[in-house]
């Protein structure tokens, strides 16, 4: 059974640093900021048993963690969830220095919106803040 790891966190948390980090490091292909409703590329790497890392700061919201589970479960994938603790401050430090190298994401809003309705499930790994 094919595995998937989801980080959680705002924007400027670290999601993709880790996420290129473990892929460098392991069998695992990055699906980084994945938003496809068609789900096309998750898909294929199910259908090649291909283990895949998605960073998606969505996924902190209840109702679309659980979405997703139902989604991967039946891609057949065994879940797994890292989350970023929910530092706005440092976040937005780091969005701020990504902005100085060109990143030109609107962030700020989204996490607002996530600061609101971000919640960990009990027992989570969580993650400070990359800084």
């Amino acid at each position: 059974m094919p595995r998937c790891l989801i980080i959680v966190g705002f924007p400027g948390s670290g999601k993709s640093y880790l996420g290129f980090q473990l892929c460098e490091s392991s069998n695992f292909i990055l699906l980084d900021d994945y938003n496809d409703p068609e789900l096309k590329d998750l898909k294929r790497a199910s259908e090649l048993n291909l283990n895949v890392v998605i960073t998606d700061p969505r996924m902190c919201i209840g109702a679309t963690r659980i979405a997703a589970i139902k989604v991967l479960d039946k891609l057949g994938y065994e879940v797994e969830f890292i989350y970023f603790e929910p530092d706005l401050e440092a976040c937005r430090a780091n969005v701020l220095r990504r902005a100085k190298n060109g990143d030109t994401r609107p962030v700020n809003g989204f996490q607002q919106y996530l600061l609101n309705n971000y919640t960990i499930p009990p027992n989570s790994v969580v993650l400070e803040v990359y800084k």
